[in-house]
């Protein structure tokens, strides 16, 4: 099955620090690592070079001069970014911490952390983004071989899955046997399946619900829903 590739290859460790010595300083400890490494002085700067096709984890220092951690949390969940993000702050504050969680960090850690430990929470959240990262490669490339598929071609899925026989299809369709069954190899060379429950499967990942009530729109509209 050809695959949709993101804007990286490799996941990325996304620093923002505004003091230069702290932001070296977590640099220098996830240097040489199975991830690349960004860092940002500024939260502004950092919202502005990523998008939901960025995979990583951001370490984000709670206290930034321009905008807040708090408010590049809100913006990244406006935005649907979901990169794991460990808020960073120079002391332990109840409050903050509770604010940072609401607003969807995954991960609160003081400035003067063991770097050892540092080094596990991130390599423990980047192990979780590559799962996430796998999952949406398949997504959009499941989504994109639906997008391939001719109107009839969705509508003749849409009732397989359903699971009408190919003579019931082509009762349905006002169309022959022979024909119903032409569009049905034609679907399953472009998913390059041997089996329909291969396609059910590939859907059910996306969330589309697939059962006796699953009709041509269904099948369309997840195939029109690229993300």
């Amino acid at each position: 099955m050809p695959e949709i590739k993101p804007a990286s290859n490799i996941n990325t460790l996304y620093v923002v620090e505004d003091d230069p010595i702290q932001r070296d300083l977590f640099v220098s400890i996830n240097t040489n690592q199975s991830y690349s490494i960004e860092s940002f002085d500024h939260g502004v700067g950092f919202l502005d070079s990523i998008t939901t096709d960025n995979f990583g984890v951001i370490l984000l220092d709670i206290e930034l001069p321009d905008i807040s951690g708090l408010q590049v949390l809100e913006e990244l969940s406006k935005r649907d970014i979901k990169m794991p993000t460990i808020v960073l702050s120079s002391h332990a504050n109840f409050e903050v911490c509770r604010e940072a969680f609401r607003n969807g960090a995954v991960d609160f850690l003081t400035k003067d952390i063991d770097p050892v430990l540092m080094k596990h929470v991130i390599l423990m959240h980047m192990k979780n983004e590559i799962f996430r990262r796998n999952m949406w490669l398949r997504n959009a490339t499941t989504k994109r071989l639906l997008q391939s598929l001719t109107d009839r071609e969705r509508e003749v899925l849409g009732y397989l899955l359903s699971g009408y026989s190919s003579k019931k299809v082509a009762q349905e369709l006002g169309i022959s046997p022979r024909t119903a069954e032409v569009h049905r190899g034609n679907i399953m060379r472009k998913f390059d399946v041997k089996s329909f429950n291969q396609i059910f499967q590939l859907l059910s990942n996306i969330k589309l619900e697939i059962g006796s009530s699953v009709k041509f729109e269904d099948v369309n509209a997840v195939s029109a829903d690229i993300s």
